[in-house]
């Protein structure tokens, strides 16, 4: 009888013996493989939220999660606001500084989006270490399909632990003063384990 190269799975010949032993280990085999690849390399769907009124803050609730399982987290937003310019930014545990690149110090951990007609797509995404979380590649605003600006590609660190992380706070701001995301608006985070 011949055998996969990787799996070592059957490969009947006509004149084989096929015993139902052979399928059983075969699939066994097949289900193992399958499992270990979607548990180290796929983006598991964590939690999705939709705001239920206007607000001028918004908190994912992250305490349930096991995060020092996961090495990336990645925030798809929707985030729908009333006003040109209306900033919406990411912190963690409601803290308002802490955040920084180098001695810079900032306000949020990242700038999820910027809108220019009332709403913003975006993606960003989370580093965790273990003993930081850094903001990377925060993708840039989308608005009806078309890619409109890049945000900077340097890291911004917020020295926590991922254990430590109980919420991710969207904050929407027009310069300095708070705005409103609509209603409907809509985050969902996926994580990649370690």
């Amino acid at each position: 009888m011949k055998y996969t190269e990787h799996y070592q799975l059957n490969q009947w010949d006509a004149a084989d013996r096929v015993l139902r032993e052979d399928f059983n280990r075969d699939n066994a085999a097949v289900d193992a493989a399958l499992a270990k690849c979607v548990s180290n390399h796929v983006y598991s769907r964590l939690l999705h939220a939709v705001v239920p009124s206007d607000t001028p803050r918004f908190d994912l609730d992250v305490s349930p999660l096991d995060l020092a399982a996961f090495q990336e987290l990645i925030l798809y937003s929707e985030a729908f606001v009333y006003k040109r310019y209306d900033y919406t930014y990411l912190r963690c545990n409601g803290q308002a500084n802490g955040y920084f690149i180098g001695d810079t110090e900032y306000t949020r951990l990242a700038d999820i989006s910027c809108s220019y007609t009332g709403g913003a797509y975006s993606r960003t995404s989370l580093i965790l270490t273990p003993s930081a979380i850094y903001a990377t590649g925060n993708g840039g605003n989308w608005e009806n399909q078309k890619y409109l600006s890049r945000q900077s590609d340097e890291s911004i660190a917020f020295q926590l632990s991922p254990e430590a992380l109980t919420t991710l706070n969207i904050m929407v701001f027009n310069g300095n003063d708070p705005a409103q995301l609509k209603a409907g608006s809509s985050f969902t985070l996926y994580g990649l384990r370690r």
